[in-house]
């Protein structure tokens, strides 16, 4: 015979979550992915917003 068992909360769930994550990866080292994630973007997004730049017009007449 199959046993019933209770779903958990989703805060619950979202804690048992955090708390595996933080038994695999040290402080530090969550830091440090986060600040090379966003140095990563960082070009990609600065270029985006160049793309409208009136330097960039005539630098890259493609944008234009």
């Amino acid at each position: 015979m199959a046993t019933l068992v209770k779903p958990s909360s989703p805060q619950r769930s979202l804690r048992r979550l955090l708390q595996r994550v933080r038994s695999y990866y040290a402080h530090g080292e969550i830091t440090a992915l986060v600040i090379a994630v966003l140095l990563l973007l960082m070009p990609a997004l600065s270029l985006n917003s160049a793309a409208g730049c009136s330097i960039c017009a005539r630098c890259c007449p493609s944008r234009r």
